[in-house]
């Protein structure tokens, strides 16, 4: 970590930030509106990386994976490998 501190928000939060509408945003993803709501309400079981992903990206983002463990080490995970 580089030692700056992160605030912590939600994908409803991010989309918002962005001054886009979840229709637009729905448009812009071919992703429905329904689905975008329960995404941003942490229904993340049923929807899984690749629709945040596509979610983030349409909000001009980049979708990065984080695990932190309990000695303080964290490492990012791939998210966009193929294969």
């Amino acid at each position: 970590m580089d030692g700056t501190q992160e605030k912590t928000y939600s994908l409803r939060d991010l989309r918002k930030l962005s001054g886009v509408t979840a229709q637009e945003l729905a448009d812009d993803t071919a992703i429905s509106v329904g689905a975008i709501r329960m995404t941003e309400w942490r229904r993340f079981e049923s929807h899984g990386v690749h629709t945040v992903r596509r979610y983030v990206e349409a909000l001009g983002g980049e979708l990065r994976l984080l695990a932190v463990f309990d000695d303080g080490s964290s490492y990012r995970i791939e998210v966009d490998r193929q294969g």
